[in-house]
């Protein structure tokens, strides 16, 4: 991209709508002092955007079409690819997820037969990130590991980094703490390695695994690393995130007047960018931490306030999440029809995602309310399926366990193999060498023995030869002697 075009580019992400269109029409201009190859350069570059990136994932949508038309004309296929694996992108990030994925499905099988390693790690990648905002967690899984897989063998530290990222992404939310904390940490030694600067996500990241995992020290201590980073660039969205992940520790630790504070800080900033997301996880955090402190109403309010968000967001699980926990607060309130109605509109979703960890939740909610109302027969039956969800979910990370220890046993069983195939190679080689050895040896005897018999069957041939002359000479010498008598 030109100096002109990326400060353009730059300034187009920040200007007010009238300004932007003037921004549009001067991307115009240069694009049309191009030559065809250099405006379609130009038109990839203008079609990448980050992940989170919305004004970007726009400007893709804005020139891919044009991209995709240039792409083809000039029969140039990578550029193709690569536009339409951004377009897949970006339509995630806007419309639908689901879109996306379609359309990289029908992607991937076309640059397979390319065999472009760079387009096809870019891809498994961005498949990978759009099964994880659906909740496809364990379809995420395949796609990422595929990508790092082939960016180890293609040296791609890059991709390499991102991939490790976005599995720890996948293990975090499977429960799998330290699965996820592998995962971040290799993700941040592999980018450190390459001197990036901005390590906030990968630290931000971190330090929810080590929440989880109940070490608030170290949870701490990586948060406000990727909070001094987020200050110095200016990362507003970042320092909220940062700002809800140490709400959530100090009210882990109970210290909820820390725990208010750093999520009012969070609304407060998400407010100042219209990150609506950012809202509802911060009106979510504050409802918990006055559930904590008994205050009801109060929390009861802030999650009506984050169920509307994450419903237009299309963030299933939080949209149950927000139902359950509303009916707990109803319930604890004494509206019991309320609380069974939002508790039953959370057990549809969690049927669909199929999740054991909502429906354990839920199920222990609809034993509380109908033990509440007297109902035991029936808070019986939920206390039996809160048992059965939780053993399903022990079950499923007992068979995740298994799994990971047979992909160890594999790794190494593997590595045994190779070594025990070296070492065959070796003795091998070994045995062919004395075979070398020896089969010369014999053959120079041979020659040898071959030489000395020749040279002594032509020493007795002479010597035959010899007597036979001498035995003549003396019959001519007689003949001779008689005839001269």
């Amino acid at each position: 991209m030109t100096i002109k075009l990326l400060i353009i580019t730059v300034l187009s992400t920040t200007l007010s709508i009238s300004d932007q269109r003037t921004t549009q029409d001067s991307i115009r201009a240069v694009l049309d002092s191009q030559s065809a190859h250099e405006r379609l350069a130009t038109l990839v570059d203008l079609c990448n955007h980050g992940i989170s990136d919305r004004e970007g994932a726009q400007r893709t949508l804005n020139y891919s079409r044009e991209g995709k038309q240039l792409a083809r004309k000039l029969g140039q296929t990578k550029d193709l690819y690569w536009i339409q694996i951004e377009e897949a992108s970006a339509i995630g990030l806007i419309h639908s997820r689901q879109q996306s994925i379609d359309s990289l499905n029908q992607i991937i099988p076309k640059i397979r037969k390319v065999r472009d390693n760079r387009l096809l790690i870019h891809a498994l990648i961005i498949t990978g990130v759009q099964m994880t905002k659906l909740d496809q967690m364990t379809s995420a899984r395949e796609p990422l590991l595929e990508a790092v897989a082939l960016a180890v063998s293609v040296h791609d530290s890059s991709s390499l980094a991102k991939a490790y990222n976005n599995l720890g992404n996948v293990s975090n939310h499977l429960g799998l703490n330290q699965e996820a904390i592998d995962f971040y940490l290799n993700a941040l030694t592999i980018k450190e390695a390459m001197g990036t600067k901005n390590l906030s996500t990968t630290y931000n990241n971190v330090a929810q695994i080590f929440k989880n995992m109940g070490n608030y020290e170290e949870a701490i201590r990586f948060n406000q690393k990727a909070m001094l980073q987020q200050q110095a660039s200016g990362n507003t969205f970042g320092l909220s995130i940062s700002h809800l992940n140490l709400g959530n520790i100090f009210s882990k630790q109970k210290k909820y007047d820390s725990a208010l504070f750093h999520n009012e800080r969070a609304l407060s900033l998400s407010q100042s960018i219209a990150d609506t997301v950012g809202f509802a996880f911060a009106y979510y955090n504050l409802a918990s931490v006055y559930f904590s402190l008994d205050d009801y109403p109060r929390s009861l309010d802030y999650y009506e306030k984050a169920l509307p968000i994450f419903s237009a967001s299309g963030m299933r699980t939080n949209v149950a999440q927000s139902q359950v926990s509303i009916s707990i607060n109803s319930r604890l309130m004494g509206d019991f029809d309320k609380a069974k109605t939002t508790l039953d509109q959370a057990n549809t979703i969690a049927a669909e995602l199929n999740s054991f960890v909502l429906k354990k939740s839920i199920a222990e909610s609809y034993y509380e309310l109908y033990k509440a109302t007297g109902d035991y027969r029936q808070a019986l039956n939920y206390h039996e399926e809160f048992k059965a969800n939780a053993d399903s979910i022990l079950n499923a990370t007992q068979v995740q366990e298994i799994s990971s220890l047979q992909k160890n046993y594999e790794i190494a069983n593997r590595d045994n193999r190779i070594a025990v195939l070296d070492k065959e190679n070796e003795i091998t080689a070994l045995n062919l060498a004395r075979q070398n050895t020896f089969r010369n040896g014999l053959l120079a005897a041979l020659a040898l023995f071959s030489h000395l018999s020749t040279r002594t069957m032509e020493s007795l041939s002479l010597q035959k030869t010899s007597g036979t002359k001498a035995r003549n000479s003396k019959r001519r010498t007689r003949k001779t002697q008689c005839c001269q008598k």
